[in-house]
């Protein structure tokens, strides 16, 4: 190819291009189920319906997460106060444990002690 051709196939494919577009929009013009006025008013309707279904959608997904916070609220609050229950048994059983093992091992204290008074008796 020529550098001549070049500019001549970018004009002969503008061309067609463009004589495309006019035969489409012409096509399309005679073959509109409507006016241009009753169509900009449909996608007029059109475009509040979406809106309007949008904004309830969105209002139905605040409330969903509202309604899930609340819940997270009430599950947390239910294990603090569960934790703090089972915090309170096991302190008690702990303290419980604790004061067994003194007593034992004053138990065990004075049994050696009367060994060993046994033991220098003898």
């Amino acid at each position: 190819m020529s550098e001549e051709n070049i500019p001549r196939g970018i004009s002969r494919s503008l061309f067609w291009l463009l004589v495309g577009t006019f035969f489409g929009a012409g096509i399309s013009i005679l073959y509109a189920p409507s006016s241009g006025d009753r169509t900009r008013h449909y996608l007029k309707l059109q475009t509040e319906r979406a809106r309007r279904k949008a904004r309830q959608m969105n209002e139905g997904i605040k409330e969903n997460i509202e309604n899930l916070v609340h819940e997270i609220r009430e599950i947390r609050e239910t294990i603090i106060s569960e934790g703090i229950e089972l915090t309170k048994e096991k302190k008690a059983e702990l303290v419980a444990a604790i004061e067994a093992g003194k007593k034992t091992m004053e138990e065990e204290k004075k049994r050696l002690e009367q060994l060993r008074i046994k033991e220098t008796e003898q």
